[in-house]
């Protein structure tokens, strides 16, 4: 039987309306399920000015070797208050 699995793949701080690509070599070809972005979780000391949010705006597949794949995954801060996220792909195994 499968199970899925969760992997933290990324992460890092973007200003508001910025971009970054992670990448992710060798993922398990055929049984990627999904990508999701977040914001980072606050500690109790930090404050935040307004809302923040994060989209993938895109995930490409290569294969740029044979049989050897990598995964990119554009990640944009839609909103205009800087902060951290985490970059996550569920798979099966």
């Amino acid at each position: 039987m499968a199970s899925a699995n969760i992997v933290k793949i990324g992460s890092g701080f973007l200003a508001g309306g910025a971009t970054i690509t992670k990448g992710w070599n060798n993922p398990p070809v055929k049984k990627v399920l999904g990508f999701w972005v977040a914001p980072r979780e606050m500690t109790a000391d930090e404050v935040i000015l307004g809302q923040t949010s994060f989209q993938i705006t895109k995930v490409d597949s290569i294969m740029d070797q044979p049989n050897h794949f990598v995964v990119k995954v554009t990640v944009k801060n839609t909103s205009t208050t800087g902060w951290d996220f985490e970059l996550y792909m569920s798979y099966l195994s």
